[in-house]
């Protein structure tokens, strides 16, 4: 998968038409979550959409001494990130998963000095398209009645990086299927949804195809505990003797072709 990290890569594979003539797709991704030795792999949305966003409160810097004369893009911006929460708890159905994370928040240039400006971005994350649509349409319309209510000027710049990513339930059976005949029946276990995002989701977008997840966790080996991205992370490298199988065999699976067991 190029570029996945950033999340940009799938789009230009698939526009320079390296899926034209394929049936099938089929991705596999480490999870420190899951055992060594064990393949996660389930029909349906496994995966969410990933979208950043950055919302801009401009007000009017004044000395907090007469914060009537100004308008405060720090409390403004502030009120936002609250309220952006009620889009979870009080708008969104809690059988649906949504969430809204602000990582990044910047205002103001001096301790005295009702803040001009605040800048901050975040992620929206979901596991149904339609409620994705309707919350990005939410967080737009709540930044910027908030920002009208205190006088400020409010711009909500989004950026999608992946879809949904949902695995067809007939390859995600094709993939159970080899897992079993490789590695027995209790090695092959559903996987759970995640919040993370996998921009492998586009190409599910247009061809048939699942997501697996091997497992690289062992419990006596600390780093392979660690949450992905941890600077810590570590695998058993066993794992990647399991992926390998398991990509092989299904390519000779899809063709009719026998397993090398």
């Amino acid at each position: 998968q190029p570029g996945e990290e950033f999340g940009e890569g799938a789009k230009p594979f698939v526009e320079a038409g390296l899926l034209d003539g394929a049936e099938r797709v089929f991705g596999i991704h480490l999870a420190s979550n899951v055992p060594v030795g064990k393949v996660a792999v389930s029909a349906g949305s496994v995966n969410a959409s990933v979208d950043y966003f950055k919302i801009t409160v401009t007000g009017k810097p004044v000395h907090v001494s007469v914060p009537q004369s100004g308008v405060d893009a720090l409390y403004i911006a502030a009120l936002i990130v609250t309220q952006l929460q009620g889009i979870v708890s009080r708008l969104s159905d809690p059988l649906k998963a949504v969430l809204i994370g602000i990582g990044v928040l910047h205002a103001g240039d001096a301790y005295n000095i009702v803040a001009g400006k605040a800048v901050m971005e975040g992620t929206l994350r979901c596991l149904d398209s339609g409620v994705r649509k309707k919350t990005v349409d939410k967080i737009r319309e709540i930044a910027e009645a908030v920002g009208a209510l205190y006088g400020a000027e409010v711009a909500v710049e989004f950026k999608d990086f992946t879809p949904v990513l949902t695995n067809d339930a007939r390859v995600a059976e094709e993939v159970k299927t080899v897992c079993v005949r490789l590695f027995g029946a209790e090695n092959s276990i559903p996987r759970e949804p995640s919040l993370g995002g996998d921009n492998f989701a586009e190409y599910i977008q247009h061809i048939p195809g699942a997501y697996a997840y091997v497992g690289s966790r062992n419990e006596t080996v600390p780093g392979t505990r660690e949450e992905h991205h941890s600077d810590h992370f570590e695998i058993d490298e066993q794992c990647l003797t399991v992926a390998a199988r398991l990509y092989a065999n299904y390519a000779l699976y899809s063709t009719g072709s026998q397993l090398i067991v």
